[in-house]
């Protein structure tokens, strides 16, 4: 490709449907499984909550990134969270986006390719009857998520220079010390 402007015309998202079997996504496992993006290795990984939604970005006809959306009500009421169990592969990480370094770490971690997947994340929720929307970080790091940690660690370090996310808590979620963070816009560029 010529340029960032190729890559990102050449992007589609796409709503993943149960009802319509997707075998790219099996290539897209096999991809992320060596490189070890080890929670988006099969479906039942990534699709393991009752009320989710799974949005798959596509160069061209390949999946290069994916992310979930999920009710959260379990811990917040009428909240769904949002940027779930991302995976980028790595040769699509930081291409065609911002270079802004809060920007590259907010939408998506280490992509900022996902920041147009979370917009049709929360319209897909607010159809749930979803008020507000939440994603979360690893305190800590984890074998299976060791980028979630750092992204942790720098958006601690701009929360209060950046209006687009606010801190909630701390808070064991699913078995993992998360750090709760509250989306505030769904204008992700900067």
């Amino acid at each position: 490709m010529n340029s960032n402007y190729d890559f990102k015309d050449n992007l589609s998202i796409v709503e993943y449907d149960l009802n319509y079997p997707n075998k790219d996504l099996n290539t897209f496992f096999d991809k992320a499984k060596k490189e070890k993006l080890l929670n988006n290795i099969s479906f039942s990984d990534i699709m393991n909550k009752p009320k989710s939604k799974l949005f798959l970005v596509y160069l061209k006809s390949n999946i290069i990134a994916m992310s979930t959306t999920h009710d959260f009500s379990e811990y917040y009421k009428d909240t769904w969270r949002v940027a779930s169990r991302i995976a980028t592969l790595q040769e699509f990480k930081n291409r065609g986006f911002s270079h802004n370094r809060v920007n590259k770490i907010f939408t998506g971690g280490v992509s900022g390719i996902l920041s147009k997947v979370i917009p049709l994340q929360v319209k897909y929720a607010q159809l749930q009857g979803a008020k507000q929307f939440y994603f979360t970080t690893n305190k800590y790091q984890t074998t299976t998520n060791s980028i979630s940690s750092k992204v942790d660690k720098l958006l601690n370090k701009v929360v209060n220079i950046d209006p687009r996310f606010s801190f909630i808590e701390i808070k064991i979620i699913y078995n993992t010390v998360q750090s709760v963070w509250k989306l505030n816009s769904l204008d992700l560029q900067l």
